[in-house]
């Protein structure tokens, strides 16, 4: 049996690997989403992508803690962009905050329901509740830093964001978890827990963000 310092060195190391693969997405593809300046797209694809990348990490695992893990390692990468000169807080912490909100909605969702495979429902929940939680959090900048944000989109983007949005991005989870994918064997399971492999990643990741 593996001791209890191995199981969590090998949790890292699969969640170092996907969030680095989360942010490296974020820092390509997202970046594309982003320069469309259709607002709310990039968040609408890249969800779905990084819940199917947090799930990944928890059956790689076995471990709950990968979900968590996973976020925070792909939000930062994100952060990185505060180093760079000219950086603007806001504009840096926007992207961070919902990849961080998203990791919770999964990982919340995934440990009440007890097991990978979730109902349309279920995906739907954690598509609404990540952006309800960003929904409300943009409050506090308004009060604190008279900031702009969502908010100036007006009601109809909003009310996209929150219903449309959610119940579109929990049907797309719902399906592609539904997709056959090959389950993991002893040999791909060691291959994601190697720490070089994982780091090589995240030194990709963090180079596509702070290049692009």
């Amino acid at each position: 049996m593996p001791g209890k310092r191995w199981i969590v060195a090998s949790t890292i190391a699969v969640a170092l690997f996907y969030g680095s693969l989360w942010g490296l997405a974020e820092a390509t593809a997202g970046h594309i989403l982003h320069l469309l300046r259709i607002p709310g797209l990039a968040g609408f694809i890249m969800f779905p992508v990084g819940f199917f990348l947090m799930r990944r990490a928890f059956s790689r695992s076995g471990r709950f803690l990968a979900v968590f893990l996973t976020s925070w390692i792909a939000a930062g990468i994100k952060l990185a962009d505060l180093f760079l000169p000219g950086a603007d807080f806001l504009a840096v912490w926007n992207p961070v905050q919902a990849i961080l909100l998203e990791g919770l909605a999964a990982a919340g969702i995934l440990l009440a329901a007890r097991k990978i495979h979730l109902t349309a429902a279920q995906a739907i929940l954690a598509s609404l509740s990540w952006r309800l939680a960003y929904f409300a959090l943009s409050f506090l900048w308004i009060e604190l830093l008279a900031a702009g944000n969502l908010f100036q989109a007006g009601p109809v983007f909003l009310l996209r964001f929150l219903l449309l949005d959610s119940l579109a991005n929990g049907l797309l989870i719902y399906f592609i978890m539904k997709m056959r994918l090959p389950l993991p064997t002893e040999k791909t399971t060691k291959l994601f827990r190697r720490p070089a492999l994982a780091t090589a990643l995240l030194i990709a990741a963090l180079a596509a963000e702070v290049v692009l």
